[in-house]
């Protein structure tokens, strides 16, 4: 699991009531498929904390064996078989602390009777976490399921605007940022029904610590809670993806002292362009001033 802030460094849509879900696949009581998938992770992921798995297809009279690196890690044998289990059916997640930083393999077999079948692979890589880094009381952020249950073209369709020419190239780099969030347990077309969001303030940030000030802007000058994302540095091992060229030609600008945000967009120049002086400013508020 992730601490809320954490979602900070991998915006690259507005999470927006949760999207349709389908219903997992359900193959008939007393027969087993000749195949089945795990869901959960788009391979290859990264990932850190916490993964959220289970088994599609699979009758609810089995059995599911699940397999990390070729060592039995869990049995499970209550549908829809999430790994780790599930309280109230809303499953716990399987710790992957125990597993060490680096390259993984998951695989899964389904036992009925004396009939199993195994699952596909799922090539996934354990990176560190920076939670420690932040108050302990700051609350984590929860799993979104639909992350594992929607399929990552339906979350592209949420979170595309109709009519847009998108290239092949930008389709899969968007197809590789949604895999990067789902993986993480985020679903970016949460809520994307409704322009203002309860679900999304309920999921919001809680217990952060005390924004700290001083006389001066040092490094120990906290305008905002010390818990705030851009206080941290990103680790290099965490998961990313590169943008097509020229895909951004411009960026909106936010400041957030003594206002809800005062914003200005910027036009990306070429390299010869000469350099611009940039002033925000909230009206008559010289308080609000910032120079770029």
């Amino acid at each position: 699991m992730l601490r809320p802030h954490i979602l900070a460094f991998f915006c690259a849509f507005c999470l927006a009531a949760e999207s349709p879900v389908k219903a997992p696949a359900v193959a008939p009581a007393g027969t087993l498929p000749r195949s089945f998938t795990l869901r959960g992770l788009i391979s290859p992921a990264t990932v850190t904390e916490s993964v959220f798995v289970f088994a599609d297809n699979i009758p609810p009279d089995s059995t599911v064996r699940y397999y990390v690196d070729g060592r039995l890690v869990s049995t499970e044998s209550d549908f829809p078989y999430w790994l780790g289990g599930a309280r109230h059916q809303t499953p716990v997640g399987f710790k992957t602390t125990k597993l060490g930083i680096g390259a993984h393999s998951m695989k899964a077999v389904a036992l009925q009777g004396s009939a199993q079948i195994a699952s596909n692979t799922i090539q996934f890589q354990t990176v560190p976490s920076i939670n420690l880094r932040f108050s302990s009381s700051l609350e984590m952020y929860r799993n979104h399921v639909s992350a594992q249950q929607l399929d990552i073209h339906d979350v592209s369709a949420h979170t595309s605007t109709r009519g847009a020419s998108l290239t092949p190239v930008e389709q899969q780099a968007r197809l590789t940022i949604l895999a990067m969030f789902l993986n993480w347990g985020i679903n970016p077309s949460l809520d994307c029904s409704n322009f203002q969001s309860q679900q999304l303030l309920d999921l919001g940030p809680k217990n952060w610590t005390p924004a700290r000030h001083s006389t001066n802007l040092s490094s120990d000058a906290y305008l905002i809670s010390p818990d705030a994302p851009f206080y941290q540095k990103i680790p290099a091992v965490w998961p990313r993806s590169m943008l097509p060229a020229g895909h951004i030609r411009s960026i909106q600008l936010n400041t957030t002292q003594q206002g809800d945000g005062i914003g200005f967009g910027l036009s990306f120049s070429n390299p010869n362009a000469p350099s611009r002086h940039v002033r925000a400013q909230w009206y008559s508020n010289t308080a609000t001033g910032i120079d770029y």
